[in-house]
């Protein structure tokens, strides 16, 4: 069983309003979240969505919707795991009181009664909560990589609202996710309004992007999804998860990049900043989408003010005609993660630091003759975590296309079954390439 992923839970600070409802008088109303795969009987049109955007030590992506009613104040977070961080069933119990016992101390009040049930294939936990001056019920929902909390209050002494939150939250599903790109996100997507970033610079990167990415002939687009082999269930069906755009010379110009349920996140525009390879992401989102970072205790003083025209830039290196070394530095100039390659016959090796140098992935990839990765070995190099032995990580090509670029391939985790070592499927990659004619 893979190890858990620590849980990120921030709650947020609620508004306990007392404003009238939008909705008609006698009409039901139903909220439909293609990013969070849910409905539920609220307003069509919450109040605010904060989106919710992997942090620096978890692997969580997500958002949080809030309502307020006449009476009440609702909101429904829903976030998502990747799938080498999903939950363990055995661990549903102490997370799902963890969630519980942190939508508490956010609210600052006490539980006063709960109970367990089930919502088709999620575990799930209701309990009712008040402090001194409000009242209110909480869900929380979990399964594989996924997991949602509702939250509802109101004032203290309102009268029949408690019973009110919870027909609402009875009235709250999980629905499948969507496997292919709908009509519906790509209008959102090209109402995006993506920065667009320089092409040209005196001197380019010493090679493509494409070539950095082992693909070969004239890529115009790269189009890669995957599915979930691990018995997760419903919550990974297959699923986009980007669409890279190229120019003529190999550099990706833009990237479209989707949620792991198959929703696009962010544009990603590529180019020249000042001479050096830079990107500046735009979210695909709510207009009144509110983007938070979260800054650790001990994360360095920025040098300098934010350069809006980036996000990211990269330094690159190579070694005959290999990428070597890829530093990031944020648009405030702090250093960001710094990737190490080196390479001896068939086996490349990625070491990763953080922004202190500090170790933090490695990886040794075995590559066939033409490039690709046969299998990625992990090592834990972390100072502060224990050590634990070698994951191997097997990886089989099932189709390549005219150009010689796999389409499909499949990776396996190795694991001990009934005394005897196996190779068990994880998940398939599945890749679309368009050319330049």
């Amino acid at each position: 069983m893979k190890y858990l992923t620590p849980l990120s839970f921030a709650v947020s600070a609620l508004l306990f309003l007392t404003i009238p409802s939008a909705a008609q008088p006698g009409k039901v109303e139903i909220f439909t979240s293609i990013d969070g795969r849910f409905t539920i009987a609220l307003p069509e049109k919450p109040i605010s969505y904060a989106h919710i955007t992997p942090e620096r030590y978890t692997n969580e992506f997500g958002g949080e919707y809030t309502w307020q009613l006449k009476d009440a104040t609702i909101s429904v977070k829903f976030a998502q795991m990747d799938q080498e961080g999903y939950f363990s069933e055995l661990a549903y119990p102490n997370l799902l009181q963890e969630f519980k016992e942190r939508v508490l101390k956010g609210l600052k009040a006490k539980e006063i009664s709960e109970k367990s049930f089930e919502l088709g294939r999620y575990r799930a936990r209701t309990f009712d909560f008040e402090s001194s001056t409000i009242q209110g019920q909480g869900r929380v929902f979990m399964k594989g990589v996924r997991y949602y909390v509702l939250t509802g209050t109101t004032g203290k002494g309102t009268p029949g609202t408690l019973d009110l939150i919870a027909k609402i939250f009875d009235t709250f599903t999980v629905t499948k996710a969507q496997p292919r790109l709908s009509d519906e996100l790509r209008k959102k997507i090209d109402a995006t309004e993506a920065a667009v970033l320089p092409q040209e610079t005196v001197a380019k990167k010493e090679r493509s992007d494409a070539y950095d990415d082992n693909l070969k002939g004239p890529v115009k687009t790269v189009t890669e999804e995957s599915e979930s082999l691990s018995g997760l269930g419903v919550d990974y069906e297959k699923s986009i998860d980007s669409i890279t755009e190229f120019n003529k010379r190999g550099d990706k110009i833009k990237e479209i990049e989707f949620s792991g349920n198959g929703i696009p996140r962010d544009v990603v525009s590529y180019g020249y900043i000042d001479g050096v390879r830079a990107q500046k992401s735009t979210p695909v989102n709510f207009t009144n989408r509110n983007l938070f970072t979260v800054v650790g205790k001990n994360d360095p003083v920025s040098p300098k003010a934010p350069d809006p025209r980036y996000d990211v830039k990269f330094i690159y290196k190579y070694v005959n005609g290999k990428i070597s070394e890829l530093q990031t530095i944020g648009n405030n100039g702090i250093r960001g993660t710094r990737r190490v390659f080196s390479y001896n016959e068939n086996v490349r090796e990625d070491l990763t630091y953080d922004g202190n140098d500090i170790p933090n992935q490695k990886s040794h990839y075995l590559l066939d003759e033409k490039g690709n990765e046969i299998e990625r070995i992990s090592f834990e190099v972390r100072p502060n975590q224990p050590k634990r032995d070698a994951q191997r990580y097997p990886v089989k090509y099932n189709s390549y296309d005219e150009m010689g670029n796999w389409t499909e391939r499949t990776t396996y985790e190795i694991v001990i079954e009934n005394g005897k070592q196996t190779e068990r499927p994880m998940y398939k990659e599945f890749r679309t390439i368009t050319y330049y004619l």
